[in-house]
């Protein structure tokens, strides 16, 4: 007989933990107001880049770009992207994967042209003392 009452306590104690809603839920509507602000920032830095003419225009749109991250994020509540739908998150990795791409072929070139010089830099220093 106890161990009945015992069962059922359990069962109930189980069933009111699995049935009271959780007080994590995120309001949907501001869940779905990050997204788009996240994929609207995304989205338009990308074709910014890839429009850029120089790279000190590419070097401002990624400055520009994180500025924009951190001041989204900023104006929502913490942990408010747990509420992202798995599908919501794939398109944002999808859309940061394109910036990501665009970002090192304009700057990862750009950069690498930049900083290569036909001297030997080592050798113009240590003749120079």
């Amino acid at each position: 007989m106890r161990k009945i009452f015992l069962i059922a306590g359990v069962l109930s104690f189980i069933f009111a933990a699995c049935s009271e809603e959780r007080s994590d839920n995120v309001d949907n509507e501001e869940v779905v107001q990050l997204y788009a602000e996240l994929c609207d920032a995304y989205r338009s830095y990308s074709d910014s880049l890839e429009c850029a003419p120089d790279t000190i225009s590419r070097l401002r749109i990624a400055d520009a770009l994180s500025e924009s991250l951190r001041n989204i994020y900023a104006s929502h509540s913490p942990d408010l992207d747990r509420g992202l739908t798995e599908g919501q998150n794939d398109t944002l990795w999808m859309l940061t994967r394109r910036y990501m791409k665009l970002r090192n072929e304009r700057l990862g070139a750009a950069t690498a042209a930049s900083d290569t010089s036909g001297v030997d830099t080592t050798s113009v220093m240590l003749s120079a003392k």
